[in-house]
């Protein structure tokens, strides 16, 4: 799991440098308006995909080490890596409103 965690620790840095740089081109208008919002909005659930498994991973291995026990700490980085994921999704789906 450590090895897969390494390659989406990258895949999420370039996520969230796009993401940066999408933020950047809706306020400051550095490509187009349009293009930034359409990248910022698509990027979303891929990113907290991304970083909730990252944390899920990196929990559970943690909190071996601290001396918990392996199903007890399955438990636990599942439902740290899901609910944030869960709640990204439905926010996702809720219509955006441009004014």
């Amino acid at each position: 799991m450590k090895r897969v965690d390494r390659i989406v620790v990258w895949f999420l840095l370039t996520l969230f440098l796009v993401e940066m740089f999408s933020g950047y081109m809706i306020t400051r208008g550095f490509i187009n308006w349009y293009y930034g919002m359409i990248l910022h909005t698509i990027l979303d659930v891929p990113l907290m995909t991304a970083f909730s498994f990252h944390v899920a991973v990196n929990l559970r291995l943690t909190m071996i080490r601290w001396g918990f026990k392996p199903r007890f700490a399955n438990v636990i980085s599942t439902i740290a890596g899901t609910g944030p994921l869960i709640f990204a999704i439905y926010l996702d789906t809720l219509p955006i409103l441009l004014i």
